[in-house]
């Protein structure tokens, strides 16, 4: 037992100093993650990665299944010049009475109803670069749709 001199406490400082370099470069080396720990983590979670993306999908289903189906017809024309006035005559009084007259939507609401009722079944717009414009309507049925937008553009045309 005797004294320690003073080269020894350098020695055992720098030893030290190894041994934690050595420490960490083994943890740096158990760091990364192997293809075997992906497929453990994977098969513990096997239940909510099939099942978590089927329910939603059923969820979906049945929450379609219960929206009533609408269906559109697209119409494009080309107006000669001033597209907004076509966009604006396409929902009004001038272009959907006769519409609601021969659809006989005029009911015990009044022809104020039945026109507000038809202006949101018509959506028309124009192109603010080519000028052309659209005009989109829907209806329960594809046929009706399709009748509901020939007879806006019959009226449209008898306007203009």
């Amino acid at each position: 037992m005797g004294q320690l001199s003073g080269t020894e406490l350098p020695r055992k400082s720098i030893r030290l100093q190894e041994s934690n370099q050595a420490n960490f470069v083994s943890d740096a080396d158990n760091d990364e993650i192997s293809l075997l720990d992906l497929l453990l983590t994977v098969a513990e979670n096997i239940r909510l990665l099939v099942l978590g993306p089927l329910a939603a999908g059923l969820i979906a289903l049945g929450v379609g299944s219960f929206l009533p189906k609408t269906y559109e017809s697209v119409a494009i024309i080309d107006p000669v010049q001033k597209p907004d006035l076509v966009v604006s005559l396409a929902s009004s009084a001038l272009v959907l009475d006769p519409v609601i007259e021969k659809l006989g939507l005029s009911s015990d609401g009044g022809l104020d109803s039945a026109r507000a009722a038809l202006s949101g079944r018509i959506k028309a717009s124009a192109g603010k670069k080519d000028g052309l414009v659209t005009i989109k309507t829907s209806g329960p049925s594809p046929e009706s749709a399709r009748d509901l937008g020939a007879m806006i553009l019959s009226q449209l045309f008898q306007a203009v």
